[in-house]
């Protein structure tokens, strides 16, 4: 078994691979959240005034949210990575025992 050690995290690839999980997990939120808008609409029509956007409001929603998730993704994963950095320049980073197949 070999042990090894994470030196250093790039951080415009963690920023890259942050932003792009957050997008995923922005646009499956928003078209939850749009779905359970919209039969809200169809099951409470007397309530339809609170959430009355329709079809096109519902995907600019799911664009804002999905735009928004990938940025905020990004900054806090180029973050982590910073601090990460200079964290394990102070006490020796991450460490893995790796076994051979």
């Amino acid at each position: 078994m070999a042990t090894k050690k994470i030196k250093r995290i790039g951080i415009f690839s963690a920023g890259i691979m942050t932003g792009g999980i957050s997008l995923l997990a922005g646009i499956i939120t928003a078209i939850i959240a749009c779905i359970g808008a919209l039969s809200g609409n169809i099951l409470f029509p007397e309530f339809a005034f609170m959430v009355d956007t329709g079809l096109a409001g519902s995907l600019i929603g799911i664009l804002v949210a999905a735009i928004v998730g990938m940025i905020a993704g990004f900054i806090s994963g180029a973050l982590v990575a910073i601090f990460y950095n200079i964290l394990a320049k102070m006490f020796g980073g991450l460490s893995f025992d790796l076994e051979d197949d």
